[in-house]
């Protein structure tokens, strides 16, 4: 059941907003968790106050939050609900006032904040330039895993690379069992850690 997602997006401006600038390395973005949302007023909280402000572009992403069959059997994993996970939209901030946030449009989907709910800026440019490989902090189990900027022109003199930093893969471990012998296993999963490797994270817990 092993998914990699991570999102890398980038856009191209019709219109001039910041002189040219060059880019590399890890770019970390500014960036909260989203605790509750009110669709009837285009508004959401979040956990902190990275210092968004009106007219800023913000990614809102879903990281988790599917429901997935759990029974030991050949539909184990199958997704029953999505519930939003994996759902994302751009939205620009009206007002800021503490950790509330007014959107000046209502928002397209609905999100649950138990599904760790990434609100990210959206770094804008004139003319950029990738001098050097352009990428951002993996996902740690809570955040990150995502790149996104928008510009009018870019110069890739380098690669954007977020090449393993999506969802972490399973943990492992040194059996203390004898391999000298075969013994075959048929289940979907297992309570107890010898009896086969752990699974990598999904939109799913």
């Amino acid at each position: 059941m092993k998914k990699i997602v991570y999102l890398i997006a980038v856009f191209l401006l019709p219109f001039s907003v910041l002189a040219q600038t060059s880019l590399s390395g890890n770019i970390a973005p500014m960036s909260a968790m989203l605790t509750s949302l009110d669709p009837s007023t285009a508004s959401i909280t979040i956990d902190a106050d990275p210092g968004f402000m009106p007219e800023d572009k913000l990614l809102i992403i879903q990281m988790k939050g599917a429901v997935v069959d759990l029974v030991d059997g050949s539909n184990f994993g199958h997704v029953n609900d999505y519930n939003s996970a994996g759902s994302y939209e751009i939205a620009t901030v009206c007002d800021v006032i503490g950790s509330s946030i007014i959107f000046e449009s209502y928002l397209l989907n609905n999100y649950d904040p138990n599904g760790l709910v990434q609100v990210i800026k959206i770094p804008t440019y004139d003319n950029l330039s990738i001098d050097g490989t352009l990428t951002a902090p993996a996902w740690n189990g809570t955040s990150g895993g995502v790149l996104i900027l928008e510009a009018n022109t870019i110069n890739l003199n380098a690669d954007i690379d977020m090449s393993g930093k999506g969802f972490r893969g399973g943990t492992y471990g040194n059996s203390s069992l004898s391999c000298s012998w075969l013994n075959v296993k048929t289940n979907y999963f297992y309570n107890n850690s010898n009896e086969g490797g752990m699974k990598g994270e999904s939109i799913a817990d």
